[in-house]
């Protein structure tokens, strides 16, 4: 069905960044993502709003790294990794502060994947 995606121009962004490693595979990815967006019908490539949401994916990354150092990170009982380790309310606040070009509906579910994508896979 093309052209029909409940997923919004920066979470199909954010959604292909986070498998970006390292610099070498930023031409891959930005391929992937000129593709997908060309795919559902979405606004042309931006390469400054790449950008932005690269920068949101790396910080956010960078903090659920620190695991237990994090000041977001509140372990729970349990002995398996989970979402729920992490504080993803405030982070979704405290990262809509930093980076307002995103809506907070997009930065919960950005933060929640990445909670799950950095930390418990």
């Amino acid at each position: 069905m093309k052209g029909k995606t409940s997923f919004s121009y920066d979470y199909i962004l954010f959604m292909e960044l986070i498998y970006e490693y390292d610099e070498t595979q930023q031409e891959t990815v930005e391929a992937k993502i000129k593709r997908r967006l060309k795919y559902n019908n979405l606004a042309p490539y931006d390469q400054n709003r790449v950008n932005y949401v690269r920068s949101f994916k790396k910080a956010l990354s960078e903090e659920i790294r620190l695991l237990s150092r994090s000041k977001y990170f509140e372990k729970t009982l349990s002995k398996y990794a989970q979402v729920k380790d992490f504080d993803v309310e405030q982070m979704t606040t405290d990262y809509s502060a930093i980076y307002p070009e995103l809506s907070i509906k997009e930065i919960r579910s950005m933060v929640g994947f990445g909670v799950h994508w950095f930390y418990t896979r």
